[in-house]
């Protein structure tokens, strides 16, 4: 199948074949479409998150210029301990909408770029999909490096979930969009779901921002029957930025 990437609905069909789909299939249910495992969609209905006390290490700067300065060098974070290799966010101005991954793949790591291979492709088809594009977000992850074995324990989480909350009031966002259940887990909490249908509201530093939770675009490369749960998603997302 081949699409056209300058159009809408040329990158939403390549959001689907990069998920896994290259055939039609039909509306009706045939067994395909169970819900996925990952449980980061379970948390994507909270009402209202309050921010967990971290085990503070220091003042952290009231800029983000300055900030994103501090968190690539300072060696008071939990990525000091794993590498010297950082990967931040390239630029230091606002966008109506943050995008936050839970790490650097190790592809990423070489790179030194977010979401540099496939996984990427599928993000940017993702984005495209609903009309974005990497110019059009702010795009970082949880941990800026990728910890050995891919894994963090809850203490570093909450940890780097404390600095996140200061990044996130920094960067100002209207929307957040989390990826991923690590990303999901560490910046909300299931125990406050009120089945209201309203968007959770992430409370920060300065304030709160609406967050949409959904699926990484890793996880969709290798379950594709969750591309339709992402899917709504992305138009929560839509009709938030249109609001």
């Amino acid at each position: 199948m081949e699409y056209r990437t300058d159009h809408p609905i040329g990158n939403l069909l390549g959001w689907w074949q990069l998920a896994g789909v290259d055939l039609p299939v039909s509306d009706h249910g045939h067994g395909w479409l169970t819900p996925a495992a990952e449980p980061a969609k379970s948390i994507a209905s909270a009402a209202a998150i309050n921010p967990v006390s971290p085990q503070s290490g220091g003042e952290m700067p009231s800029s983000l210029p300055k900030f994103l300065s501090w968190l690539k060098t300072s060696p008071d974070v939990p990525e000091a301990a794993w590498t010297n290799n950082r990967i931040l966010p390239d630029i230091a101005q606002p966008r109506d909408v943050m995008v936050i991954s839970d790490m650097p793949d190790a592809e990423d790591m070489q790179a030194g770029i977010l979401f540099s291979s496939g996984v990427g492709r599928l993000l940017d088809a993702m984005l495209g999909a609903i009309g974005l594009g990497r110019d059009a977000i702010y795009l970082c992850s949880l941990a800026s490096a990728r910890p050995p074995g891919g894994m963090f324990d809850p203490s570093t989480a909450e940890r780097l979930a404390h600095i996140m909350r200061r990044h996130i009031s920094l960067a100002a966002p209207k929307t957040l969009l989390l990826l991923g259940d690590k990303t999901s887990r560490a910046l909300l909490t299931a125990d406050t779901l009120t089945g209201t249908g309203k968007l959770p509201l992430l409370n920060h530093d300065r304030g709160s921002v609406s967050t949409i939770a959904t699926f990484h675009p890793r996880f969709l490369m290798r379950h594709a029957a969750a591309k339709r749960e992402c899917w709504n998603d992305l138009q929560m997302l839509l009709k938030e930025i249109a609001s």
